[in-house]
């Protein structure tokens, strides 16, 4: 007996409703030119959004594709509903492809906030570009009201932002893989995000828009203004939306993007040292201890870097360092009660400096060899 008394669909009838939709499915393989016996055709029952993030899992895809509405706004809207409520719960990249989708895009524009999602979005959209296609990115600021701020106070900031900008794009650039017919600008803007984007794809005749999503976070749950919900609701043409990606690449992006990455995070620090150690080890280094109570203190010049690692157990740090020669002396210093790890990276990506937090002291490590 069902849900209330009422009894469930016969399983003659569901049957019969799967071979419907597989044989709608194969009529729309066939009329676009192709032999449904070369596709893998299969129906599955549930929330769509979720079956169809655990089916790319499952099978390891590198994109998930949709179709998505385009014919008023109000279409797309609707239709867009199982689109974005899929990029919401993917781990992976989810391409929603609009109906005039002929080919690989000519021209793509890229949502850039310099975030680890949004350089992820930039490397996926140079994927599916055409090998001759322009890759457009896209930072856009908010306008404030000149009337809020004083105006040499506000110019002052305005001219640092716009050369932190310049010099972001410039990492961003050295850390993308932009094949050599690809062309590559970069536009800074001013306004809400969304509609300057919107705008800007609408203006160039783009025919890809991509931007990094942040996940089912608080505020993406309660208000839907994100950029990646306005963009895939109002866009003039396909989209890309790309989730942030796992921690430790995460780390990586911002290391590389921003010249430091910072982290308040216990389960990450495992992971991030060593990275670290496989970056740096057999570097010359310099080891600072710098404690209000005793003052700055320097515990070694010149030893060379074995390994950082966190141990979960105790909570300690331990930084391990040694001598060119594997009999000679070594010497090791433990953190404990850390409260923050950072990397401070050059401008080429070379790790500078790795600075531990303890209370109010700190244990900074820096390389000899820059």
């Amino acid at each position: 007996m069902g849900f209330g008394g009422v009894a469930p669909p016969p399983v003659l009838l569901e049957a019969e409703r799967q071979d419907f939709m597989l044989g709608g499915l194969r009529d729309l393989v066939r009329h676009d030119g192709q032999s449904a016996g070369t596709w893998d055709i299969e129906v599955r029952y549930g929330a769509p959004a979720r079956v169809i993030a655990h089916t790319a899992r499952e099978f390891g895809a590198d994109l998930i594709v949709m179709g998505v509405g385009r014919h008023t706004r109000l279409d797309r809207m609707f239709s867009g509903e199982t689109a974005l409520a899929t990029l919401r719960v993917a781990d992976r990249p989810v391409l929603a492809v609009s109906p005039n989708f002929a080919g690989l895009p000519g021209h793509a524009v890229v949502a850039v906030d310099f975030g680890p999602a949004s350089v992820k979005a930039a490397e996926a959209a140079l994927r599916v570009l055409r090998d001759d296609g322009t890759l457009s990115l896209v930072h856009v600021k908010t306008r404030l009201e000149r009337s809020q701020v004083a105006l040499a106070a506000l110019d002052s900031w305005a001219a640092q932002y716009d050369a932190g900008v310049t010099q972001l794009f410039e990492r961003l650039r050295s850390v993308l893989s932009i094949p050599t017919g690809v062309m590559v600008e970069t536009i800074e803007l001013v306004g809400d995000p969304s509609r300057v984007i919107l705008s800007y794809a609408d203006t160039v005749g783009a025919d890809l828009v991509a931007v990094g999503t942040h996940g089912p976070g608080l505020f993406e749950r309660i208000f839907l203004g994100s950029v990646s919900t306005a963009v895939l609701r109002g866009a003039p043409c396909s989209v890309l939306g790309v989730p942030e990606p796992p921690p430790t690449e995460a780390m990586r992006l911002r290391r590389l993007l921003l010249g430091t990455v910072e982290s308040v995070s216990p389960g990450e620090w495992a992971g991030m040292l060593a990275d670290f150690t496989k970056r740096n080890a057999g570097r010359r280094t310099a080891l600072e201890i710098d404690d209000p109570s005793i003052g700055a203190q320097v515990q070694e010049a010149g030893y060379v870097l074995r390994g950082a690692a966190y141990d979960v157990q105790s909570g300690a740090v331990e930084l391990m360092f040694g001598t060119e020669r594997a009999d000679a002396p070594h010497l090791t210093r433990s953190v404990t009660r850390v409260g923050s790890i950072a990397v401070l990276t050059d401008p080429d990506g070379r790790d500078r400096a790795l600075c531990v937090v303890s209370g109010d002291a700190q244990t900074l490590l820096t390389f000899l060899d820059r």
